[in-house]
């Protein structure tokens, strides 16, 4: 079971564009001169969210997407009359943890909390959310055309923009979009949109990180490190673990399959599939952002005492709520895989259909209620996905850092030939 055909196209992103990193070097051009790649519209319980935009450079092919430092832009255009502070701070947050990995996100968490706490003000309709990387800039983060929050690492970039074509984006039609897989009907009709929007003149004109920081609710795991000693010297760079090297002997791989070897495999029945899997991904990155950081923090140690204080104060895991339910969601939806089944007759007879599950279950991963969402429009289909569920449990227990009984969240189904 697949979930429409960006599965592939997604993977292909991310594995070939981290190989074609060291071996294709590009001019970097200003933002001015980026292209409107793709629109893709957010639209959750039948309202509609917002419009999010992708810009590239006009020689930059999507697969290399993630891998360049070329300069390329997220835009997110408010269509909702209404969208209260933390709940925006609250989406962002869960769409992180959801579409990347703990140490993905972990490695950024201060950071993530900085832009997210910006949020003091509802968005209404007409703000504009702008998330950019420039080469010797970093990346920058603008509300209304005024700079919100900045970070230098590129990697923080790409942490946001998994959160759109990640595994588990806002909703898939935002994500088709964004890769131009939308038609060009759909495309027109978002552009026509986007013309009728207007930003209020006055509105958030005043950098909100000089605004009063929200108090956070953090919870802080067990994992300690001891204090560090006054004298510190500067470590060498870690060498290669034993995921890089086996993420490095994959890729190679990949690039040497041949033609006839790529085809027979997209010939092959496809297996079932909740959503794409960034897995691969994962792996492949997750080395190389924490080597960056690790590299970072040595410096720091290196330079002053006070950066030693910060550095030992950092090393506490320390998490958001919202980030701790996005990747208990992230788990639940991975176990719910392993449960995965086309049913052989809808194959058959090339039934096809997309639906949302909303599943209920308590502190121990027991399911205690089902209900579906949005339904496929074929019953076999609809009893296909009851039996999948339930076929999973029980689930994973509810983290305690969550001080949760019960919890609710939502699965996308998509049965795709």
């Amino acid at each position: 079971m697949r979930i429409f055909n960006t599965n592939k196209l997604t993977k292909w992103i991310f594995l070939f564009g981290l190989v074609s990193a060291s071996t294709s070097v590009l001019t970097a051009e200003p933002l001015s001169k980026l292209e409107l790649h793709g629109l893709g519209l957010h639209r959750a319980l039948g309202q509609e969210i917002y419009i999010g935009s992708l810009f590239k450079p006009s020689d930059l092919d999507v697969q290399s997407l993630v891998s360049s430092r070329l300069p390329k832009k997220i835009r997110l255009d408010v269509l909702a009359s209404k969208i209260p502070a933390h709940r925006v701070s609250r989406m962002f947050k869960e769409s992180i943890a959801m579409n990347n990995t703990r140490n993905q996100w972990e490695a950024f968490g201060d950071q993530i909390l900085a832009f997210t706490g910006q949020f003091r003000e509802p968005l209404i309709q007409g703000d504009r959310i702008d998330i950019h990387y420039q080469p010797n800039q970093g990346t920058r983060i603008m509300v209304n055309d005024v700079l919100f929050f900045e970070e230098e690492s590129h990697n923080f970039f790409v942490l946001l923009m998994m959160s759109w074509l990640g595994d588990l984006p806002p909703s898939n039609a935002l994500k088709e979009g964004l890769l131009g897989l939308n038609t060009k009907q759909s495309r027109s009709q978002l552009e026509r949109k986007l013309a009728s929007l207007t930003m209020i003149e006055g509105r958030l004109q005043k950098p909100l990180e000089n605004l009063p920081q929200p108090e956070k609710k953090l919870v802080e795991t067990t994992k300690k490190v001891s204090k560090p000693s006054t004298v510190v010297q500067s470590r060498p760079r870690p060498s290669p673990t034993p995921i890089a090297e086996a993420n490095k002997k994959n890729a190679q791989q990949l690039t040497q399959q041949s033609p006839k070897t790529l085809q027979l495999a997209k010939q092959q029945k496809p297996k079932s599939d909740l959503t794409l899997k960034p897995e691969h991904l994962a792996e492949l990155t997750a080395p190389q952002v924490f080597e960056e950081t690790q590299i970072q923090q040595t410096n720091l140690q290196a330079t002053s005492p006070s950066a030693l204080k910060k550095l030992s104060l950092s090393r506490v895991s320390r998490v958001d709520v919202d980030l701790e339910r996005g990747s208990y969601t992230r788990e639940l939806i991975g176990e719910l895989r392993k449960h995965q089944k086309y049913p052989s007759r809808a194959w058959r007879l090339g039934l096809q259909g997309n639906a949302l599950v909303s599943i209920k279950i308590d502190s121990e991963g027991r399911i205690l209620q089902t209900a579906l969402v949005e339904s496929t429009g074929r019953k076999i289909l609809d009893k296909a996905i009851k039996k999948m569920v339930l076929a999973a449990e029980p689930l994973p227990a509810i983290p305690q850092q969550l001080e949760q009984e019960e919890f609710e969240f939502t699965v996308p189904y998509s049965f795709q030939q």
